[in-house]
């Protein structure tokens, strides 16, 4: 009876898991893994990968990076303290995709863009054609910009195309708007200066000149 008594009380209690934070992100990103009875030298993994630079802060906190390699969707956390014992938790964390390229002068679909400062958002609300009629609204909060990016190039039809986009924090670019024939520099500075952020120029080439008849 003594050594079941001494048993029970050596035997620690087991890891829990409470959530991920952020809930969703991509390879690389920075989360931190709430729970209980985090001790040192346990180990955490999301999507059967370990959670990269995993360190332990105390009880109820460990920070680490999402692992890469892991496919768009959620994935589950597995924490396993030193002694075995283990606690996990389903669809725990949204592994996201890469952000999708924005090509300036694209032309495939239909942009009304508005910096609504009210609301400290900028609204991108896009219509696209193919392959099916269907709009797609991007609300970009201030907070999680980092700069107005300005161009004006020659593309690779020859064409002149001047554009603004957004770059997020998170390495994201969105493009707020483009043309082949205005230059749009002037309004790039107004809306970075409206947001109370920089303006980064990645390039100025001049419009070609129009070709002799």
């Amino acid at each position: 009876m003594l050594s079941a008594l001494l048993l029970i009380a050596c035997t620690a209690a087991p890891p829990t898991v409470d959530a991920v934070s952020p809930a969703e992100g991509q390879p690389g990103d920075a989360v931190k893994i709430l729970g209980d009875q985090l001790v040192e030298g346990t180990t955490a993994t999301l999507g059967g990968q370990p959670v990269d630079g995993l360190t332990v802060r105390g009880l109820t906190l460990m920070e680490g990076k999402v692992p890469a390699g892991l496919a768009p969707g959620p994935v589950e956390l597995v924490v396993t303290a030193p002694d075995g014992q283990s606690a996990r938790k389903a669809a725990a964390f949204e592994v996201k995709g890469a952000p999708k390229e924005e090509v300036p002068c694209g032309g495939d679909y239909t942009a009304y863009s508005a910096v609504a400062t009210d609301q400290q958002v900028i609204k991108l609300d896009r219509f696209y054609k193919k392959p099916k009629e269907s709009r797609e609204v991007i609300e970009l909060h201030f907070r999680d910009i980092e700069a107005i990016e300005y161009q004006a190039r020659v593309m690779d039809d020859g064409a002149w195309c001047s554009a603004i986009l957004i770059r997020m924090k998170d390495g994201g670019r969105y493009l707020f708007d483009d043309d082949h024939d205005v230059d749009l520099k002037d309004r790039a500075q107004e809306i970075a200066q409206g947001i109370g952020r920089g303006i980064d120029v990645l390039a100025e080439e001049p419009r070609p000149e129009p070709e002799a008849e």
